[in-house]
Parts: structure tokens; C-alpha cells; sequence
């Protein structure tokens, strides 16, 4: 584990640096960004989401009452433009699942995101859902 330095902000790709293969960020620690600000979408890479597979997110509705999911996969595109596209598939939630629509969806070290989730379907453990990224 590195050495903390309090009052220092972390983005995700430091936290899995810090942290490799622990399950939480040091106390000593502040997360980026801080509740109330968000993520610019734009910025996002599959990289900055693949230390967190099998992690697990919150997702808010504005009538729904808040699920966990978990991140169960991260899917890039090969690439060929000047960002490259990828996918995240999340599994959890109710059942019936949820329209497709633009949820806020929290992660401990991601912060807010307000993505477009897309219902897959269920497989043998539990509902599904998709985020595309271009």
C-alpha cells in the first residue's frame, strides 16, 4: 500500500494503484470527485472502469428506490476513431427491469455518473443492464 498523504484528492486510475487488490480506499484518502460533481463523461475510458469489475455501483431513479448492481464486464471497441468506444454490462436490480433511460448511477471512487443504462434481459444469476460509451 502506498504512503497517504492527507487532504489528497484521488482519481480511479490512483485509488487501484494505491489500493491493488483491496476492497476500500485508505481513511486518508478523499475520492474524486466529490458528491455534487460530475464525472465528465467525455473523459471516461474503459480503463478508468476495469479496476472496479465485479465492484459495486448504486443506481438512482427518480421515482425508483436505489439497487446495487455489479459491474460484470468492460468491453472496448477496437480502435479506429479518436476515442475509443466501450461497453459496461451491470447485473442486479428488480425485476421487471427498469426502461431504458438515463439513471445517476454512484461508485465509491467514480463519483456520480449520469449514464444511459439499456435493460439486456436477465441471465442465470440476475437482470442485466448496458452502458455504451462512443
Amino acid at each position: 500500500m502506498g504512503v497517504c498523504h492527507p487532504s489528497r484528492t484521488l482519481v480511479a486510475a490512483e485509488v487501484f494503484n494505491i489500493c491493488r487488490d483491496e476492497a476500500r480506499v485508505p481513511a486518508c484518502y478523499t475520492l474524486a470527485p466529490p458528491e455534487g460533481n460530475m464525472r465528465d463523461l467525455e473523459s471516461l475510458t474503459a480503463a478508468d472502469f476495469k479496476p472496479w469489475t465485479r465492484g459495486q455501483f448504486r443506481v438512482h431513479g427518480d421515482s425508483e428506490q436505489p439497487f446495487d448492481v455489479e459491474l460484470i464486464e468492460v468491453t472496448e471497441a477496437d480502435a479506429g476513431s479518436a476515442r475509443r468506444q466501450f461497453a459496461l454490462v451491470f447485473r442486479g436490480g428488480p425485476s421487471p427491469p427498469l426502461p431504458q433511460r438515463i439513471y445517476r448511477v454512484k461508485h465509491e471512487a467514480l463519483g456520480a455518473l449520469d449514464i444511459f443504462l439499456v435493460p439486456l434481459g436477465p441471465d442465470e444469476v440476475g437482470q442485466r443492464y448496458e452502458a455504451i460509451f462512443t
